[in-house]
């Protein structure tokens, strides 16, 4: 235990001297920088390491590649599936009341939410006067 507050001290006091420079193509004496760099060796075991953890995304990947490439050597030409267009909502819209009392309206109309209400004692809170 004393040894990690003795190489965290260190670290501290190296920090503290570092010339610091906000330069980013002066990165070299840059403590923080050294020690995020990887080496070439910790490169590839970390490459390994995300490669066996990714490996059924990556398979998956190449099947949908394989699987593009005969579709082109067969003729096959796949298109892309349109999704519905939702209805617009803005204030041009045809539905669209010219009146919030009109929008509230027309919602309890489409939607009846309760058996137990009755939607014709409603309709009168909404005429004019």
């Amino acid at each position: 235990m004393e040894e990690l507050r003795e190489a965290d001290r260190q670290l501290s006091q190296e920090c503290a001297t570092s010339t610091r420079s906000d330069d980013p193509d002066n990165v070299d004496d840059d403590f923080e920088v050294q020690k995020a760099l990887l080496t070439g060796g910790e490169c590839d075991l970390k490459e390994k390491i995300w490669v066996e953890l990714n490996k059924d995304y990556l398979r998956g990947q190449g099947l949908k590649r394989l699987k593009k490439k005969a579709h082109l050597r067969n003729g096959i030409i796949e298109t892309a599936k349109k999704r519905k267009r939702d209805k617009s909502r803005d204030s041009n819209s045809k539905e669209m009341t010219a009146t919030p009392a009109g929008s509230a309206k027309n919602m309890l109309m489409r939607r009846s939410y309760s058996k137990k209400i009755n939607y014709k004692a409603i309709e009168g809170l909404f005429e004019d006067d």
